[in-house]
């Protein structure tokens, strides 16, 4: 078993864990309370952490990483194996991992592509403001998000006069 134990100094907002991937059975504990845990090795996850803390003080973080036996043909060790990172969000954020690009089409110098990002509003209340993208190709976009919601951005874009990847650039 492999113990990990840090503190962090928490002002104000939403707390998150990324974990990246661990080798074993992880359970994240904050101030004493199990706050999450995974029992997939290797697999990224989320831990939440805000119903736990204790605002403007430190709080301790203990992460338990526990081996797996006879998981494996050949035993691959334990612990925390890739990065881990601590998000702080305020009343409205972009929800992690929900931007996405596609392209729908490519021809010439040409393509059409989605844009696709869910934001989220922990407020109680309504709130109205402008997701921006590069203002020269994509442009401004005015969003209203009812309280403890979130809202879906889904739009489609032509753009001219683009360069492809190739082997050189």
């Amino acid at each position: 078993m492999k113990n990990m134990r840090k503190r962090f100094y928490a002002s104000s907002g939403r707390y998150q864990l990324l974990f990246e991937g661990n080798g074993g059975i992880t359970q994240v504990f904050v101030n004493g309370s199990l706050a999450g845990e995974s029992r997939y090795p290797y697999n990224r996850f989320y831990v939440e952490l805000t119903p736990y803390l204790n605002y403007e003080q430190d709080n301790d973080i203990l992460v338990v990483v526990k081996s797996l036996d006879l998981s494996s043909r050949w035993y691959v060790g334990s612990g925390i194996t890739r990065n881990v990172y601590l998000l702080q969000h305020h009343d409205l954020y972009i929800v992690p991992d929900s931007f996405k690009v596609t392209t729908l089409d490519v021809e010439d110098n040409n393509a059409l592509i989605r844009v696709e990002v869910d934001i989220q509003n922990d407020t109680s209340y309504r709130v109205e403001d402008e997701l921006s993208f590069d203002t020269l190709i994509m442009g401004k976009y005015p969003i209203t998000i009812a309280g403890h919601s979130t809202y879906h951005f889904n739009k489609t874009f032509y753009l001219e006069n683009i360069k492809l990847w190739d082997e050189d650039h």
